[in-house]
C-alpha cells in the first residue's frame, strides 16, 4: 500500500503578536524600581532629619593619590566628648590605711634607724647633708651578700651587693663597704630637689640625756647623748642630780648599729 504523506505549510511567525505584553511589562518593571527608588530615598532624608548634623569635613587627599574620609571628632572639645568640666563625676576617695604601729613606737623605731648614719655602720650617708635619712645595713655570712636599706619621707630604696650562684664576695665587703656606697649615689640624685622633712615629736615622747655606754641618764653638766623614751620609761636622777647606782654588769652593747 502505498500513500504520501503530505506536509503542510508552517504558518509564519507573528512577531507583532507578543510586542504588546511584553510592552506592559517592561513598563510595570520600570514603574516598580522607580516606586522602590522614591521609597528608599525617602526613608534615607527621614533618617539624615532625625540625626544630629555635624558640620561636613573636607575630604582630604592622601600620599598615594587616595582621599581620606573626614573625622567624625575633627572640632570636638573635650566638653563634647567628656561633658562639661563641672559636670564630672569626683574620683572616689581611697580610704586611708589602718594604723597598725602607734605613734610613738613609730617614733622611736625611726630615731633608732637614724641613730645608724648619725653614729652607726651608715655614717658614710652624712655626706648627703640630710637630717631625716635613716636606715639599716646587712651582711650575711661569708659575706656572700651585703645590703643597706634606708629612707627618708620621700624615698625608700635597698643596695644589694652579692653573686647569683651564692660565692663569697671577698674580705671586708660588708653592708657599709659594698652597698651603702651604691645607696649613697642614687639617693644624692633621686632627693636632689627634695627638701628634707622632720617628723613631729609625738605626745608621750620626751628626750634625756644619757651615758652612751650604759644608757643610764646624766646630769646636765656630764657628757652624754641625748635620747628619745617614752614618757614612762625614761631614766631617772637621784634626788642629789646623780644617776642611780649601777654595777655595770650589763651595759649596752656598742655594736647595737
Amino acid at each position: 500500500m502505498s500513500g504520501s504523506r503530505s506536509d503542510s505549510p508552517k504558518k509564519p511567525f507573528a512577531a507583532g503578536s507578543l510586542q504588546k505584553p511584553l510592552a506592559i511589562l517592561a513598563i510595570n518593571k520600570k514603574e516598580e524600581e522607580e516606586k522602590r527608588r522614591k521609597e528608599a530615598e525617602a526613608a534615607a532624608a527621614k533618617a539624615k532629619l532625625e540625626q544630629p548634623q555635624q558640620p561636613q569635613q573636607p575630604n582630604v587627599p592622601t600620599a598615594a593619590g587616595g582621599v581620606d574620609a573626614p573625622d567624625p571628632l575633627a572640632g570636638l572639645s573635650m566638653d563634647d566628648l567628656l561633658g562639661p568640666a563641672d559636670q564630672a563625676k569626683p574620683a572616689p576617695k581611697t580610704p586611708a590605711a589602718k594604723r597598725v604601729v602607734d605613734k610613738q613606737t613609730a617614733f622611736l623605731i625611726d630615731s633608732m634607724l637614724k641613730d645608724v648614719i648619725l653614729r652607726g655602720t651608715g655614717k658614710k650617708a652624712q655626706k648627703l647633708n640630710r637630717s631625716d635619712l635613716a636606715g639599716k645595713t646587712g651582711t650575711t655570712n661569708g659575706p656572700r651578700d651585703a645590703w643597706f636599706s634606708g629612707y627618708s619621707p620621700h624615698l625608700v630604696a635597698t643596695a644589694w651587693v652579692g653573686f647569683d650562684d651564692n660565692l663569697l664576695l671577698g674580705r671586708n665587703e660588708y653592708g657599709g663597704s659594698s652597698a651603702l656606697p651604691i645607696w649613697i649615689e642614687f639617693m644624692g640624685d633621686a632627693l636632689a630637689d627634695k627638701a628634707p622633712i622632720q617628723r613631729p615629736q609625738p605626745n608621750g615622747i620626751v628626750m634625756v640625756k644619757i651615758d652612751a655606754k650604759t644608757g643610764q641618764r646624766v646630769a646636765p653638766h656630764q657628757d652624754g647623748i641625748f635620747e628619745f623614751f617614752r614618757k614612762g620609761n625614761a631614766p631617772v636622777l637621784n634626788d642629789n642630780g646623780t644617776p642611780p647606782a649601777n654595777d655595770n654588769s650589763n651595759p649596752l652593747p656598742e655594736d647595737l648599729f
